[in-house]
């Protein structure tokens, strides 16, 4: 049939449109992975611990984190290390070598490091102050959100015929 595409011809169209899909993803992830990278830091070495000040943050997000100064870590670092998470998977080579749990745990780690680390760097800010229930905060948020990445790692991960 003259109309009518020949399979071959579909499967490479949906191979491509899987692989724009797949760099569509990890750039919208590096992105927010930026983002939130910069935010974490810009709000833990800035001067005032006030959020409300931060002209990038939108107002009632900022009005909140100041409303909950401590537990304004939990979702921050939970939605870095989810992010943190989905951006070391996104390599067909770590797919291949690494097994998800292992992303998970070393994405928790490193944010969690970093969130430790910048905690002790306030000690060097004198407006600021260090604060132990703010890191386990941090700690809270980064488990929680590598380990919800886990369950789309894990789908990612998913060989055909696995079912």
């Amino acid at each position: 049939m003259r109309g009518q595409p020949s399979t071959t011809s579909l499967a490479s169209l949906e191979g491509f449109q899987v692989r724009v899909l797949a760099f569509l993803f990890s750039v919208i992830s590096l992105v927010g992975l930026a983002y939130v990278l910069v935010g974490v830091f810009w709000c833990a070495l800035t001067k005032s611990p006030l959020m409300a000040e931060v002209c990038w943050i939108p107002s009632w997000l900022g009005k909140w984190a100041d409303a909950y100064p401590v537990f304004r870590n939990f979702p921050a670092f939970a939605l870095f290390s989810f992010i943190s998470s989905l951006v070391l998977s996104s390599s067909k080579s770590i797919q291949r070598t690494v097994p998800p749990l292992t992303i998970v745990i070393i994405s928790w780690l490193g944010v969690s490091l970093l969130g430790v680390g910048l905690e002790f760097a306030q000690l060097w800010i004198p407006t600021r102050s260090f604060d132990l229930s703010d890191i386990a905060w941090t700690l809270a948020g980064a488990f929680t959100g590598a380990f919800l990445a886990l369950l789309p790692l894990l789908l990612a991960f998913q060989k055909p015929g696995d079912d």
